[in-house]
């Protein structure tokens, strides 16, 4: 029942957003009844916020203390009490309690954990499963990333490698000189970038270097390494010995063996916390804890993860996730989502002796956001198993498969006959125009329009996730390497890092790959994304400012933004006296040239 408060709490809303009742009372239930919050809330939300979005539980609930209010101010006004009101006053009446826990996201009244719907789930997913495994791969959209990955490859077998100076051409991201062959230390530090609470808290460290400590050795150069990603003209991070150091902190030795990233990953993470610890920085431990979803190993004792691993044969991240869901009911008790989720998708699982060998790896679809709803809500999941099911059929399987074959073949020709130049220009370019044709045709199937899941997603503020970065694995004959694609919030732009080389690349690229190499993918919550927007635009003005002043890095720089404040000042003028060498080094280059 409505207390006082409340109803005036509605009222006021009501007055101010001109929303309707219901979705006024959802949303202060969901910020437990804190009006400031709704009110921010629902303005900042604008035009995006409308009642057809609410999920299902919620809006249930709002409309029973809605119904509950308006049968109690109809008993205040009745001067009789008839058996009808005497039905209505005993079918209305339900516990504040009961409100509640029907509201809680559905944990406990919504049957996501009886074992009846999880055996009908699963049946369901078993036959999505069998549709999924028919589709070819997309190997047409695949030859600039070939041709690509055979430079990385080369790249990483030249041994002399070109560490010529160069000037700093991107304002968010600098490379790091290569410290190993397969660059997956690149992508793990490259990841703590973005996270903004961790370099808050490395840069604002003092008096931590000590000769005779390893853990403040490494903080140290952490602290140094994330100052040059900000201040250094260089397009690289050259004089860094955070390799070195972390080595000697890492427990899990990396021999011939092939390297897991997501361990690694883990690993330098667990480095990171134990320096706190040990240096007694006890608010900095749990930045990781805070803000990294984990999750429980049932295949080691309980042990928790900080990645999902999710299986390549499903084919598509929600299919992975919709058979997960009796796995993770521990996160069921949460009461906040965390900042970031991790997912790795399992490339070697494969039982296709051939499939680990060659990594001739399956496509793994996903969307861009993605609502994790589906996991704590059975009204959720069983909407996107209704999607699969509508749209993976035997009829739409089988002109799915005629046109991937079509198309396949098509490339193969079109790319033969460039080589040899055996035909007219204008026949190539007529198979291409059949080619591009096709794929539009495809187009309008699930899963090559992801749109078809992303436009049913209700996107709540509380599940809504949004892709923020992922890791590529490469995997030839003897060779792993790793690079990294990571989205800048502020520029609307994706970057590609592998070792000291960045790229702007189209999203098309980031897509593709991911979807045929992809290892891991990072997810950021929504509503962290205005926060890390914030922070890379920091870092942008920062660096703008530095390439003005020809890489002066002056007091005054260093005092505005309260980022650097903290910074050691021999990692400033360290980073200081490289910028003046660069630029030393470049105007001798122009003089030499003139005068030439």
């Amino acid at each position: 029942m409505l207390d006082a408060q409340q109803k005036d709490q509605i009222s006021q809303l009501m007055d101010i957003t001109n929303r309707s009742k219901v979705l006024i009372i959802s949303i202060l239930m969901y910020f437990n009844w804190d009006q400031e919050k709704s009110m921010d809330f629902i303005l900042n939300a604008g035009e995006f916020l409308s009642e057809d979005l609410i999920p299902e539980s919620r809006r249930q609930a709002a409309e029973i203390l809605l119904r509950q209010e308006e049968q109690e101010q109809r008993k205040l006004n009745q001067s009789q009490n008839n058996n009808q009101g005497n039905f209505q006053k005993q079918k209305s009446e339900i516990s504040q309690s009961q409100i509640n826990n029907f509201y809680n996201i559905q944990t406990t009244n919504d049957g996501i954990d009886k074992p009846d719907w999880i055996q009908t789930k699963n049946k369901r997913i078993s036959q999505i499963k069998e549709y999924m495994q028919q589709l070819e791969n997309q190997e047409w959209e695949n030859m600039q990333i070939i041709k690509e990955r055979l430079q990385f490859i080369q790249n990483s077998q030249n041994k002399q490698q070109n560490d010529q100076i160069q000037v700093r051409m991107h304002k968010c991201l600098i490379g790091m000189n290569n410290n190993e062959v397969t660059g997956y230390f690149n992508c793990i530090y490259q990841l703590f970038f973005q996270n903004p609470e961790l370099v808050e808290s490395i840069l604002s460290l003092s008096n931590i270097f000590n000769k005779e400590d390893q853990n403040s050795q490494y903080l140290n150069e952490l602290q140094f390494l994330f100052g040059s990603f900000i201040l250094s003209n260089n397009s690289f991070v050259k004089d860094s010995n955070i390799y070195q150091i972390a080595n000697r902190l890492n427990k899990m030795i990396i021999g011939d063996d092939q390297i897991n990233f997501a361990q690694q990953y883990e690993t330098h993470i667990d480095i990171i916390t134990k320096c706190f610890q040990e240096i007694s920085k006890q608010n900095q431990v749990s930045i990781f804890e805070q803000t990294f979803q984990s999750f429980i190993n049932q295949k080691k004792s309980g042990q928790k993860s900080l990645s999902l691993k999710l299986e390549q044969e499903d084919r598509s991240l929600h299919l992975s996730l919709l058979k997960q869901i009796e796995n993770l009911s521990s996160l069921k008790q949460q009461q906040t989502c965390k900042t970031y989720w991790t997912f790795e998708i399992n490339r070697s699982g494969s039982k296709n002796q051939e499939l680990k060998n060659n990594q001739n790896n399956l496509d793994y679809w996903f969307t861009k956001k993605i609502d994790l709803e589906i996991l704590f809500s059975t009204v959720r999941a069983d909407k996107i198993l209704q999607i699969f099911e509508q749209n993976l059929n035997d009829e739409n399987i089988k002109e799915i498969k005629k046109l991937q074959q079509i198309i396949n073949s098509l490339h193969i020709v079109i790319s033969l006959l460039e080589i040899k130049d055996l035909i007219q220009k204008e026949t190539l370019q007529n198979l291409k125009i059949e080619k591009e044709t096709l794929e539009k045709q495809l187009l309008t199937y699930y899963p090559f329009n992801m749109n078809i899941i992303s436009k049913d997603d209700s996107q709540s503020s509380k599940y809504s996730y949004c892709l923020q970065a992922t890791v590529i694995q490469i995997q030839q004959d003897n060779i792993q390497l790793f690079y990294i694609y990571i989205y800048n919030f502020y520029e609307e732009l994706w970057y590609r890092i592998f070792d000291k080389e960045i790229t702007v690349v189209n999203e098309d690229i980031v897509i593709n790959d991911t979807r045929k190499n992809g290892y891991l993918l990072i997810y950021i919550h929504q509503s962290q994304i205005s926060r890390l927007k914030g922070y890379q635009q920091t870092i942008s003005e920062i660096t703008r400012k530095i390439t003005i002043n020809q890489g002066d890095i002056s007091q005054e720089l260093i005092q505005r933004y309260p980022i650097l404040n903290g910074l050691s000042t021999n990692h400033i003028e360290m980073i200081q006296n490289s910028n003046r060498e660069i630029i030393k080094i470049l105007n001798e280059q122009l003089n030499n040239e003139f005068n030439y």
